[in-house]
């Protein structure tokens, strides 16, 4: 009996590794909705996520395109058009239950990245490393973001997407078509959200180490894709807010919001570093903006520009020391809860790891990868703000891959040392 119990039990593990990339597929899939399945509902603001007000007005520049048109909606170049047109396509498909659709569409988008990034792992190290590392992106709050309508899952998946395309880059050669595909998710994922852009320096680091030929011609054409693919909205945007070149006029709302002028005096770390720092309002009065409603965004863009280049000059120094904060915030290394310092032991793990990619010549272009994707965000942080749903939808995906990549190559070149050391 107890060798017909060992037989089926073989046979069912057997079956699963056949399978392991759908089986973490729909695991990813029990994960969200043991997690946050309840939230799973129609409302534009989820009860999951209330202060998640970006999402009102994402559902009401999709309604007005969807009545009024394009130029209505986005006259103000405040917003890219990436994810209100998600929104659109869910209320011609389910236009019962559009927010709903978004939700679900979300819901797929990060389990089917974890099997992604299994798939990844497996073209350079053993089934196990990538189940694990897999394992582990299912279970880190991505998922967080999955029931509210932000465009931070779709961005993690697009970062996916992009990740296994740079898998496939061979050393000698890489195809006009990935250099194509490459182009196309790198602008997907700015039209989402435009400090996605990043994303090309990115890119661009993994290419220059991992090709040995024709590496400037490859950059200056996926450079060239890009800037055509954006060329439409920058057009667009600068007729429609004159005088304007950019990507968003809220850029300079988020520079002024990175000086610690605009923050909530509560018990928050945030604000507690902000007042350490002396750099927020109460201290700093003569700072404070007050906008002329008859100013365009443009030229509010343009006046919080200037007084935020202002304020730097006015206090590097303390800038400089709250901007480093920000930056521990940003990543959880500096946290006052215990989740987000699981977070942050995540974030000091996956770097070590990126750094000790760099030690083998096969991998180490995903360590300069993670390495410039964490300086990228840092920057961010650094200079606008220490929101995580700027780090976790890019940082994450290269982490995952990175830890994947650390822990089977480790396993493959020391696989005598770590035996011994195991018997000792």
């Amino acid at each position: 009996m107890r060798d017909r119990m060992k037989k089926v039990a073989l046979n069912v593990s057997e079956f699963l590794l056949s399978k392991s990339t759908l089986v973490i597929v729909l695991l990813g899939l029990i994960v969200q909705l043991v997690l946050i399945g309840k939230y799973l509902d129609n409302s534009i603001i989820s009860p999951y996520m209330p202060t998640a007000l970006d999402a009102q007005d994402y559902a009401e520049r999709a309604q007005v395109w969807k009545g009024e048109g394009f130029t209505q909606s986005f006259n103000d170049a405040y917003r890219l058009p990436g994810y209100p047109f998600i929104i659109l396509v869910m209320q011609f498909l389910i236009p019962s239950n559009p927010y709903l659709g978004v939700r679900i569409l979300q819901l797929l988008a990060v389990a089917i990245s974890a099997g992604i990034i299994k798939s990844i792992l497996e073209r350079y190290v053993s089934r196990w490393a990538a189940i694990l590392a897999s394992v582990a992106y299912i279970v880190l709050p991505i998922w967080h973001f999955v029931p509210v309508l932000l465009a931070e899952s779709l961005t993690s998946f697009i970062v996916v997407a992009l990740i296994y395309e740079l898998s496939s880059v061979n050393a000698l050669k890489i195809s006009r078509w990935t250099v194509i595909k490459l182009s196309i998710l790198v602008a997907a994922a700015v039209y989402l959200k435009p400090n996605n852009i990043l994303l090309l320096v990115v890119v661009f680091g993994f290419l220059f180490i991992k090709l040995k030929v024709n590496i400037l011609s490859t950059i200056s054409i996926i450079t060239l894709i890009v800037a055509c693919l954006f060329s439409p909205w920058i057009y667009f945007a600068s007729h429609s807010q004159p005088g304007f070149y950019g990507l968003t006029t809220n850029s300079g709302i988020n520079l002024y919001i990175g000086t610690g002028m605009i923050v909530a005096y509560d018990d928050g770390i945030l604000s507690k570093s902000a007042i350490k720092w002396k750099v927020d309002p109460k201290n700093n009065p003569t700072d404070q903006i007050v906008f002329n409603p008859s100013l365009s965004p443009m030229q509010q863009n343009s006046e919080a520009t200037k007084k935020s280049i202002q304020i730097w000059k006015k206090r590097p120094l303390q800038e400089i020391g709250y901007s480093f904060d920000k930056i521990l915030i940003a990543f959880g290394i500096k946290s006052n809860s215990t989740l987000d310092h699981i977070f942050g032991l995540f974030s000091v793990i996956s770097l070590l790891s990126g750094l000790m990619l760099l030690k083998f010549r096969e991998h180490r272009a995903w360590g300069i990868a993670l390495l410039i994707t964490f300086l990228s965000l840092a920057l961010q942080a650094a200079v606008f703000q220490a929101d995580r749903r700027f780090v976790i939808p890019v940082f994450f995906p290269f982490a995952a891959v990175c830890l994947g990549l650390t822990l089977g190559t480790f396993s493959l070149k020391y696989p005598r040392r770590w035996r011994i050391n195991k018997s000792k």
